[in-house]
């Protein structure tokens, strides 16, 4: 038996296609994995402007007719190019990604979670910690649990080059995140900036949002200056580079669902911060090979206490990196990545 044929909408961001060197956040960069490395993918390239004029349901329907697809694969909250595509019926799979967020969203998500389940759809999280978040809101705002889940699956993996860096340290911490008031990846900064410590913040090169917070965040981090740095718009090839020229990486952003950016680090042998709201908890906890590798402090943590915990992570020797760096290659293979998708594949027809 041939491998199934699985379309795939990809909401183009940013003008950054699947194609592009330069990833726009980790949907986009799953995605790219999954076509990059399961066969028989076909990506339905959607840009913003075909959403705004409404032709990219048309688009994504002519792609569906003559391509002949076996699997729908979607990622996004929206139904349109999302779980409302069940009304094809085909085998469909959802993984979700949606972060630990309440929203206005929150009552339509949890109501979409079983209506695509009980109509034979196959829906993973990403995380324990994110599926008994948005089920204990399902519980709470429709009094049912989300039923019927396939599982958990991890949206990320190493591709086994990676490699620890042998050279002198650039920087003292890192962190890749957007330019946005949430995930605020200039927490780092603002914390060190009263201490020695160099810190390096990754992110895109334009403000990608029209409120007036999310500008005048923007605007207002580009002041910047050495110890702290600010490197916009790399190709994610030279994001991975200078994230293994650093000591230490911080997750900046309590709500993540899983967690790329910590992959990541752990993959290049880089201990990780990890900032958590009042429950204390991340869910890129779970992507560790050891809880060694990690720590978890409240973002309302004092800059001296922040200072100290990073230098006692950069204090960590060769070898520890090196082990952190095998560990997390070998428990995230791409092998294990392709078998896990094969199967979901496999299993959906």
């Amino acid at each position: 038996m041939s491998f199934p044929k699985i379309i795939m909408p990809y909401l183009v961001q940013n003008d950054m296609s699947i194609h592009s060197n330069r990833i726009f956040g980790g949907i986009e960069r799953f995605k790219k994995l999954i076509y990059e490395n399961i066969p028989n993918v076909i990506p339905v390239e959607i840009t913003k402007k075909q959403r705004k004029n409404r032709t990219g349901k048309s688009i994504f329907h002519f792609e569906f007719w003559t391509n002949n697809p076996d699997i729908i694969f979607i990622n996004d909250m929206s139904s349109i190019y999302g779980s409302d595509l069940i009304q094809y019926n085909l085998p469909i799979v959802w993984v979700c990604h949606e972060p630990l967020e309440r929203s206005i969203m929150m009552v339509e998500m949890v109501k979409r979670f079983n209506n695509f389940t009980d109509k034979g759809g196959h829906l993973y999280f990403v995380s324990e910690n994110q599926y008994e978040f948005y089920d204990a809101n399902s519980i709470r705002l429709t009094g049912k649990s989300i039923k019927n889940i396939k599982g958990f699956v991890n949206p990320a993996c190493c591709n086994g080059t990676e490699q620890v860096y042998l050279g002198n340290r650039e920087f003292d911490v890192a962190t890749i995140g957007r330019t946005l008031t949430s995930k605020d990846p200039f927490w780092l900064h603002r914390k060190l900036e009263s201490t020695n410590l160099s810190s390096v913040v990754m992110t895109g090169s334009i403000n990608t949002s029209k409120k007036p917070d999310e500008i005048k965040y923007f605007e207002d981090n580009q002041k910047w200056k050495s110890p702290q740095y600010t490197l916009r718009g790399l190709p994610h090839d030279e994001v991975m580079f200078n994230l293994s020229k650093s000591g230490v990486c911080v997750s900046t952003w309590p709500l993540e669902s899983w967690g790329i950016t910590a992959l990541e680090a752990f993959s290049y042998g880089l201990p990780v911060i990890l900032v958590t709201d009042s429950s204390g908890k991340h869910s890129s906890q779970t992507i560790s090979a050891s809880p060694d590798h990690y720590v978890c402090v409240p973002k309302k943590i004092k800059s001296k206490e922040l200072e100290e915990i990073v230098k006692n992570m950069n204090n960590i020797s060769l070898t520890d990196r090196q082990n952190i760096a095998r560990m997390a290659q070998e428990k995230h293979s791409l092998t294990n990545f392709k078998e896990t998708y094969t199967t979901v594949f496999k299993n959906a027809l």
